[in-house]
């Protein structure tokens, strides 16, 4: 592969000599030859390559065979389609643009790329025409400054091209977007940072996909508490109007009290009446104490059919989603032996004998849920009598149940737990949680994590620490909300108690004055008025829903519905501790996937300074290191490369620098690594008389596998 174009004028500077790179059609050993300094270059047309041995114009001596003679360069500031055996470095100073693919590429063609330092600002599109790339037909976006890579051809319709160093230095596609490195400026792009849901096989945007769409999933569910908080703060407000006229209405009350008692003669049996639908035994004062949601201004009917319609609407929210199942052993997506008598000492639950349990291990009435296409869904029993596996369940549709072992298809992949859901056509049985995170104990959030300002709404640019934040902020928030509200709350109660009390002793005197009775239909007719009908819920515009009929005195009514709705709240509470929780969860989660894969440092060397330290490596835990290094000064001039060392555990490393890029004159630093037993340094050499500033982005190889997991109840 290679690693530079050769143009006529390109200079090579060792340390004997300045030689040329030339290239030509004819034999620069034959007739008149070609002028050039001692140890040049020159690329013959047909692949032979030539080194300049003497001083006379013919001392050219052919020493190797080059296939095609590597890649011609040349700038390329705008759309164009790309030609086989070129390079192109790309200019998007001015504007974004896109590069076709050729259309018809032969087994080895080969096309390199190049980019400049506008190229994150103004991305550069390859459409790849048609054709695929690495197994996939979607275009490449090239938005990383300073990028090098090569495409190459494979002749294999499903492949495609093939990028020269995608497990390398990763230039392509960003690699800023995949673990988070705060340096990427473009703002569009996820600055990645942590993982919830993430099992050890996952690539890195399929551990990002799975985390946008939980916390997609948890933002819905905030928003929604946010709704409930809403409608319950308007209801306080509500009561609390509601307090404030009844304590009007008790003064009137007492005025019309004194009125009537001068009036009341007749009429005992509407009273009668009156009290036995309204939950009191002869003139004694009702037996009501659930005051939560009625107010006192509100006739009977009117607070029957609102606790009645409040309990009903809760209820409904209460017994929506996903219905969960008991828990049952494992699932697997393997086919199912169900015939009598197939497992013998050492068969197993698959048709393909993957080791996962012995017929030993399995006991009776042990339950498997079946992931597999022709079966999903289905639940089978181990039935020890029969010696065989029985159908006996299946799920329906938004139906979920958790299992003790995953059985993956796999050997070796089996996991500790997980849950699985049915979807709502019922067509396929979709995993909706992993139990067995391996690595949930380390993961923690960055030092910069701050959640007191991050107010605001979750979107597509935001790192999974910021959406995080604003989670934090808003459950921060809630709670506080709540606590006010919950406050409120107990206010009101204290003030309708005391108007409770005043209505019973009006109630009392309303009962001494019974006695006296003996006309005032009119009278009668205002009560029954204020409580719907003389004759209870029976007589009264009220349809029975699920909580409240018609032979249910009033009091009796309320008092149930109150309840049941004040239980209900309290239960609303306690998924909100929950969801509470569970962005704890995500808190404690952070920080150790970006603490373990990436650490940037920036370092000023001085002019001729030797063995000045980029960075140091722990050497407990980590076996080796891997940096991106760019050295520049202020004069324009730039210096990249990849260096991968490693340490015996010891005073022994070594390290191998690749991946070489220069722009202007090329900076003379020579970097070194070493170790002392408790740290490996990486290091520079500045062999010039003027400072430059170094900055390296590093990845360790970790001994034991990082934590990068966090569990969600």
């Amino acid at each position: 592969m290679a690693l530079f174009g050769i143009k006529n004028g390109l200079k090579i500077f060792g340390s004997e000599a300045e030689a040329d790179v030339l290239n030509g059609t004819s034999d620069p050993s034959q007739a008149a030859g070609i002028s050039a300094p001692l140890g040049s270059l020159y690329l013959k047309s047909d692949g032979v390559s030539y080194k300049k041995t003497g001083a006379a114009d013919t001392d050219w001596q052919a020493y190797s065979e080059i296939e095609g003679g590597g890649l011609l360069w040349s700038t390329l500031s705008g759309a164009d389609t790309a030609v086989v055996s070129e390079g192109y470095v790309l200019d998007s100073s001015s504007a974004a643009f896109t590069v076709t693919m050729p259309a018809a590429p032969e087994v080895g063609d080969t096309v390199g790329f190049a980019g400049l330092g506008d190229i994150e600002t103004n991305n550069v599109t390859v459409d790849l025409n048609g054709l695929n790339m690495n197994g996939s037909g979607d275009d490449l976006v090239i938005d990383l400054n300073y990028c090098y890579f090569e495409m190459l051809y494979t002749g294999d319709a499903t492949t495609g091209w093939v990028l020269s160093n995608t497990d390398e230095s990763g230039n392509v596609d960003n690699i800023q977007a995949f673990i988070g490195n705060d340096d990427n400026v473009d703002s569009a792009v996820t600055e990645f940072t942590e993982e919830n849901y993430i099992v050890g096989g996952d690539a890195l945007e399929d551990a990002i996909d799975k985390l946008d769409m939980a916390l997609a999933d948890t933002d819905a569910t905030a928003s929604g508490a946010g709704d409930d908080y809403t409608a319950l703060e308007a209801r306080v407000t509500t009561n609390e109007g509601d307090i404030t006229t009844n304590e009007g209405d008790i003064t009137t009350n007492e005025g019309n009290i004194t009125t009537n008692a001068t009036n009341i003669s007749t009429n005992a049996s509407g009273i009668t009446a009156l009290e036995t639908y309204t939950g009191s035994a002869g003139a004694s004062a009702p037996d009501y104490n659930q005051e939560n949601y009625v107010t006192d201004g509100d006739s009977l009917e009117e607070a029957v059919s609102k606790l009645d319609a409040a309990l009903q609407v809760v209820d409904d929210l209460a017994t929506t989603g996903v219905n969960w199942r008991a828990a049952i052993e494992a699932a697997t997506g393997d086919a199912v032996l169900t015939g009598v008598g197939d497992y013998g000492p050492t068969d197993h639950f698959s048709d393909d004998d993957t080791p996962f349990w012995t017929h030993d291990d399995w006991q009776d009435g042990d339950e498997v849920l079946s992931t597999n296409a022709t079966t999903s869904g289905i639940i089978y029993t181990w039935n020890d009598g029969a010696d065989q596996w029985v159908e006996t369940d299946a799920l329906e549709a938004n139906n979920a149940v958790s299992v003790r072992y995953d059985f993956l298809d796999a050997p070796g992949s089996q996991e500790d737990g997980a849950a699985y859901m049915m979807n709502a056509d019922e067509t396929e049985v979709i995993k909706i949680a992993d139990f067995d995170l391996e690595n949930a104990a380390s993961i923690a959030l960055s030092s910069a994590y701050d959640s007191a300002t991050a107010s605001g709404t979750i979107s597509s640019s935001d790192s999974v620490e910021s959406a995080i934040e604003k989670l934090d902020f808003r459950a921060d928030a809630s709670a506080s909300d709540i606590s006010a509200l919950d406050a409120r709350v107990t206010t009101n109660e204290g003030d309708i108690i005391t108007n409770a009390g005043d209505i019973t002793t009006n109630a009392t005197d309303i009962a001494t004055n019974a006695s006296g009775i003996l006309a005032n239909d009119g009278e009668i007719a205002d009560l029954e008025a204020a409580v719907g009908s003389s004759t209870g819920l029976a007589g009264m515009d009220y349809t029975s829903t699920d909580y409240v009929t018609v032979d249910s005195s009033t009091v009796d009514a309320i008092s149930a519905l109150d309840l049941g709705l004040s239980t209900l709240d309290t239960a609303t509470t306690s998924g909100i501790a929950r969801i509470d929780t569970n962005v704890d969860n995500l808190d404690t989660a952070h920080d150790n996937l970006a603490a373990a894969v990436l650490k940037e440092a920036t370092t000023s060397v001085a002019g001729s300074a030797t063995d000045e330290v980029l960075d140091t490596v722990p050497q407990a835990g980590n076996l080796g290191a891997k940096w991106f290094a760019i050295a520049y000064d202020g004069s324009g001039n730039r210096y990249a490369c990849e260096i991968y060392a490693m340490h015996d555990g010891t005073t022994s490393a070594d390290l191998t620098e690749y991946a070489i890029l220069t722009i202007g004159t090329k900076l003379k630093i020579d970097f070194d690594v070493s170790a002392n037993g408790t740290n490996m340094s990486l290091t520079a050499d500045n062999n010039d008389s003027t400072s430059v500033t170094i900055k390296t982005q590093r990845i360790t190889v970790q001994t034991a596998s990082v934590d990068t997991t966090a569990v969600i109840s």
